[in-house]
């Protein structure tokens, strides 16, 4: 006497018996035609596996009461989506990872789209600037970064697309993909990142917006003055700078002022630390991480304000970051989206010593605010509600709407969204 089946052991079997009718093209009610390729399926499965096809058979459309429909897109791929579909299987392969995650967000195959996902993040990590064969193309990885930023689900994959365009910045600016679809507001969000790899830093930073300048001068030549104050030009050499920066650039008013007040400037006496602090967005090197990790207090004054540190990437190091304009708080601190915000945080009334000395301050001068204590004389009792962003482009702090009590708490970030945590100041 045979047993009764498991419910996975029916359902195992059921979908083996739906995709052996597909195969022999048996009670198939529909043919999707993608290229020059048909292909038989059983409208119900396809629904079930994907939003857009549930869309296109249940919601009115002219394409239900059809039996062959018009796709857009590769074929071979259309039948990894398929085979997926019918048996759970697929299978996936860094060649045709980018499209298959394309049209299946396309599709709406969420669960084909994550497990995409997934693969695509484990061959960022496994990757190796000498393992050429075993990368994506990085036209591929600017593509995925499109599609992720468009899908709410894919989030995290679009995060990590831009760390390893980043990391992978010499190929990106030579991309025929990335020159031809790159839009000028992903160019000025890139721009503003410190973390792009490369040999000779700022020059080829200069390389990327001018190529993608030219590969279609016609249309974008009015965004050149934008893109250009984004680069550190006050680190290009001059000769270079000359070279890149033409004639048909420079017979731009904005474009021509600029590069006459950089090479005004690399040729004054100024040292290289006076230039970046008094000039920041053309002096200042890309090679740090703008978030104030360290928060230091400067002893030896009445009342005195908060300074950062920064943390070179080549020499592993912290140092102070004389650029930012130090604020009066000691505030709660986070960066989203390589913008920082300082929210709330409160008055610190140091009290005045008389054996302090300015001629060593970053060295004995400073403290960490996490090793003081209220027996050292801070008062830590007027926190406040403000809410402000650092503003690179004018080196200042930009007042926001304040929170609505004042918090000593700490921010996250999640989905977009700034919270607070802890606990609220009730005076």
């Amino acid at each position: 006497m045979s047993s009764r089946p498991s419910p996975s052991e029916y359902t195992s079997k059921l979908a083996g018996s739906l995709n052996d009718f597909r195969k022999q093209k048996q009670l198939c009610d529909i043919i999707i035609n993608v290229g020059s390729i048909a292909f038989h399926a059983h409208k119900n499965v396809l629904a079930a596996g994907s939003e857009y096809f549930r869309a296109m058979f249940t919601a009115g459309f002219r394409e239900a009461a059809e039996s062959e429909v018009n796709i857009d897109g590769k074929a071979d791929i259309f039948e990894e989506l398929l085979e997926y579909v019918y048996t759970g299987k697929m299978k996936i392969t860094r060649k045709i990872a980018c499209d298959l995650l394309v049209m299946a967000c396309y599709m709406q195959f969420k669960d084909i789209s994550l497990y995409c996902s997934d693969y695509i993040q484990k061959k960022y990590a496994s990757s190796r600037p000498t393992d050429t064969d075993e990368q994506i193309p990085i036209g591929d990885v600017f593509q995925i970064y499109e599609m992720a930023c468009s899908h709410y689900h894919l989030k995290i994959l679009a995060h990590k697309s831009e760390e390893y365009m980043c990391t992978y910045f010499q190929k990106l600016k030579s991309s025929d993909v990335f020159l031809q679809i790159a839009s000028v507001e992903f160019l000025k969000k890139f721009l503003r990142r410190a973390d792009l790899s490369s040999k000779d830093e700022e020059k080829e930073v200069l390389e990327m917006v001018v190529q993608w300048l030219k590969h279609d001068w016609e249309n974008r030549h009015s965004f050149a003055a934008s893109l250009l104050k984004k680069v550190r030009l006050g680190l290009v050499p001059k000769q270079n700078l000359t070279e890149l920066l033409d004639a048909e650039i420079l017979e731009i008013p904005e474009c021509r002022q600029l590069f006459q007040e950089v090479c005004k400037r690399q040729s004054s006496k100024c040292s290289a630390l006076k230039l970046s602090q008094k000039f920041p967005r053309q002096f200042a090197t890309r090679s740090f991480i703008t978030a104030p990790i360290r928060i230091c207090v400067p002893r030896g004054r009445g009342t005195d304000t908060t300074s950062f540190d920064y943390f070179n990437i080549k020499t592993r190091q912290w140092r102070p970051i004389h650029s930012i304009p130090p604020l009066k708080l000691l505030p709660n601190l986070i960066v989203v989206d390589g913008t920082l915000y300082a929210a709330g945080g409160y008055e610190v009334c140091v009290p005045e010593r008389s054996d302090s000395s300015d001629s060593d301050r970053y060295d004995s001068d400073y403290q960490d605010i996490s090793e003081s204590d209220d027996s050292m004389g801070y008062d830590y009792s007027e926190y406040k509600d403000v809410f402000q962003r650092y503003d690179p482009e004018q080196n200042c702090w930009c007042s926001l709407p304040p929170m609505r009590a004042a918090h000593a708490a700490r921010l996250v970030h999640l989905n977009g969204y700034i919270y607070t945590t802890g606990c609220v100041i009730i005076r």
